[in-house]
């Protein structure tokens, strides 16, 4: 339980810190062959961002682990304040190697408030009404889905996938000979 949330964290900390200088100054979003082995952590951050794959696994795991030590109502309210801290940070900052890149993260880190958004709607439901309500978590579960169809469709048009129709032709002949 100890290991991985907080060891491989630091780990990864250590190793990213050893070689900031090499990230800093990288020339392309990998970096050179003495970082591609490193290179999943920083590789979607801008260079001064560096460090950002770390906290984002650190976010990842406050709301993955660190919420089961607390109550329900807790819970709620500490993955409401971690989800929108870090839309704001994220936002404000521009962390990403391209601004594409920022514009999903910033739709996908919305998606845990959205959650928590109807996880209390949800309690406040069951709270006031005393009849059934199905079709108002129905109505919710809609909502949370089809703001899931729409992240996708930011990711569908998002660096990546610019990059891989302007060069298609090229991947293509990769894969043919």
């Amino acid at each position: 339980i100890v290991v991985y949330p907080i060891g491989v964290t630091c780990l990864m900390a250590i190793l990213l810190w050893s070689r900031r200088a090499d990230i800093r100054t990288r020339a392309t979003r990998d970096g050179d062959a003495s970082l591609e082995s490193l290179s999943f952590p920083f590789r979607v951050y801008g260079r001064p961002f560096y460090y950002m794959g770390i906290i984002d696994m650190m976010r990842r795991l406050l709301l993955g682990c660190f919420l089961l030590f607390l109550e329900k109502y807790d819970q709620i309210l500490a993955a409401f304040i971690i989800a929108t801290f870090f839309v704001v940070a994220s936002r404000e900052q521009q962390i990403h190697y391209t601004p594409d890149m920022d514009r999903v993260y910033h739709f996908c880190t919305w998606q845990p408030g959205l959650c928590v958004v109807a996880l209390v709607i949800m309690d406040w439901f069951r709270a006031v009404s005393h009849d059934n309500f199905e079709h108002r978590e129905n109505a919710l579960s809609i909502v949370l889905i089809a703001a899931n169809v729409g992240i996708l469709g930011i990711c569908g048009l998002s660096v990546d996938h610019k990059r891989r129709v302007q060069h298609e032709a090229k991947i293509a002949a990769i894969f043919d000979s």
